[in-house]
């Protein structure tokens, strides 16, 4: 007999994506990669989502991690343009 968990049972999932402002326009957010943005993480609490998105390492504005801030810089067309991670429902 199969056992269960918690989790099995109607616990709604949340997918981390990141964000990219578009650098000729910082008010409009460019999302690259798969529709709505590229994901980062897939099937998490919504605890688990809001502690990630909640980590400093996880926007351009407050990481200090060399990975991210070379992530900044990485991609030619947006070079030096924010980004941050964000959470929706997975559906």
């Amino acid at each position: 007999m199969k056992k269960y968990n918690i989790k099995d049972f109607n616990m709604k999932k949340y997918n981390i994506v990141r964000f990219r402002f578009n650098k000729s326009d910082v008010g409009h957010a460019y999302m690259g990669g798969i529709s709505g943005g590229k994901f980062i993480k897939k099937g998490l609490t919504l605890a688990e989502a809001k502690a990630h998105c909640n980590d400093p390492q996880t926007s351009s504005e407050t990481c200090t991690h060399s990975n991210g801030t070379r992530r900044t810089f990485e991609d030619r067309r947006h070079a030096e343009a924010p980004w941050f991670d964000g959470y929706k429902e997975a559906k």
